[in-house]
């Protein structure tokens, strides 16, 4: 009965350690098994020690966070550009829609 106790502590504070990590860019893994093993120690170390300012902010609309990584656009809407320039030349779109699309992409 003791086992389970433990057992169900530990992995209550592995799931708090764990999430608290991920708030403060810090390895989830590492310290959902200090929480585990260490409990309410871990919970108030992570605590201490604060956010990791060496690691890359997470891409957090709602924080105001931009990705790190954005797609080049610019390619992809030239590649949209000739798709559709080879539409129009094949006579599957009209100029007009060729002219619609385009400008849709270039905005």
């Amino acid at each position: 009965m003791a086992l389970l106790i433990y057992l169900a502590f530990g992995l209550i504070f592995a799931l708090i350690c764990a999430n608290m990590a991920k708030s403060r860019n810090r390895s989830t893994g590492l310290w959902g098994v200090l929480g585990f093993f260490l409990g309410i120690i871990a919970v108030l170390i992570l605590a201490i020690i604060g956010k990791d300012k060496d690691a890359p902010a997470a891409a957090d609309p709602a924080n105001g966070g931009t990705p790190a990584l954005q797609p080049a656009k610019s390619n992809s809407n030239l590649d949209e550009i000739a798709k559709l320039k080879k539409l129009l030349d094949d006579g599957v779109l009209t100029q007009d829609e060729f002219d619609e699309q385009k400008r849709r992409l270039l905005q």
